[in-house]
């Protein structure tokens, strides 16, 4: 998914055949508006003080644009992805939580998970804790790796990441 128009188009004449949405994931269905700084971008509403600092140091003007929203749970069913995923990545400048909120985890199975924390924020931890995810690490100092414990049981390196890491 993307929602920047400019980068949409770049991304459906790339030959490409995944599913394509022209959306920003948030917590909700519906329209929004996207702050857009060169080559940064995120949900306005959802722009904290890190976010804000990196447009401020790429010397572009910020522009504001109308976009579609969509969450996590109705994204995966209009692509057809049925109730389990292997791997994800969350990094939506800002919203994390709102989007890792919006999945149903109950219905939906994801097997490892990755999201970007620029607070180092604990709840995101926490938060997965609930359900029955593991806290394994990092990645590049803001990506926060997690592994569902269901799949961790079917592959021993995971129950080792799990167990080994203070995180988890």
């Amino acid at each position: 998914m993307e929602p920047r128009p400019s980068e949409m188009r770049r991304i459906r004449t790339a030959n490409r055949s995944c599913h394509k949405a022209q959306v920003a994931l948030s917590g909700q269905v519906g329209s929004s508006k996207l702050t857009i700084a060169g080559g940064l971008s995120g949900l306005s509403e959802h722009f904290g003080d890190t976010e804000k600092a990196r447009i401020q140091k790429t010397g572009y003007q910020p522009n504001q644009i109308a976009v579609n929203t969509s969450t996590f749970m109705a994204l995966a069913s209009e692509a057809g992805l049925g109730d389990s995923i292997d791997f994800v990545s969350i990094d939506v400048e800002g919203a994390e939580m709102v989007v890792m909120e919006s999945i149903n985890f109950s219905t939906m199975s994801i097997g490892l998970l990755t999201v970007e924390n620029n607070y180092r924020d604990p709840a995101y931890c926490r938060k997965m804790r609930l359900h029955d995810f593991c806290c394994a690490g990092q990645l590049h100092f803001l990506d926060e790796i997690f592994i569902n414990q269901s799949m961790s049981k079917s592959h021993p390196e995971c129950t080792a990441k799990c167990q080994s890491t203070h995180l988890g």
